[in-house]
């Protein structure tokens, strides 16, 4: 943003694990709680990352209305920096419809504070997910901030591994995935 010059490469990574401990019910929405983590791999010099790790901690409500799915999502980041850790809270929510098969498309809208800094952030985003196997599935997606000091737009991609530790193998053959548009 602000007329600066693109930059290209690549961010950071991250690992998460999340544990799902309510299932959708008929007047229930499922609901899980999150932890990830923020390997700093990338090159701060070129601002797209810190050099520090960083922590988040989520927690999601998930329902299924129809052909559509919703998802809320509420997460607080603890950012590592040259001085301590900073802390912040965004929330977002996200609502994906099968296009065919195992193809969806995704549309969200997410923001709230940053780390740091007294700034918000906000942005929307559009996407497609593909479900490659019940358990896989690879995603890309365009997001466009509507805040000040953030990166107008910004290209992402990413691949969900997901499994089940001690339960049946899910389903296969029922659009994205045996439950719905993500593992």
């Amino acid at each position: 943003g602000g007329g600066t010059d693109t930059v290209g490469g690549i961010t950071d990574q991250s690992l998460s694990v999340m544990v799902e401990f309510l299932q959708q019910r008929r007047r229930v929405p499922a609901m899980a709680v999150s932890y990830g983590v923020t390997i700093p791999t990338a090159n701060p010099a070129k601002g797209f990352g810190t050099g520090y790790v960083d922590q988040q901690l989520a927690f999601l409500a998930s329902r299924d209305v129809r052909q559509l799915h919703f998802d809320f999502n509420l997460a607080s980041t603890l950012a590592g920096g040259p001085d301590g850790r900073a802390g912040a809270v965004q929330s977002g929510l996200v609502m994906a419809v099968p296009v065919w098969r195992r193809l969806g498309w995704i549309l969200e809208s997410d923001g709230g504070s940053q780390p740091g800094t007294a700034e918000r952030f906000g942005q929307s985003l559009t996407g497609f997910s593909w479900g490659m196997r019940a358990n896989v599935v690879v995603d890309a997606a365009c997001a466009r901030a509507w805040t000040a000091g953030a990166p107008r737009q910004q290209f992402t991609m990413g691949v969900t591994w997901a499994h089940r530790l001690g339960l049946k193998r899910l389903a296969r053959g029922r659009g994205w995935g045996a439950e719905g548009p993500h593992p």
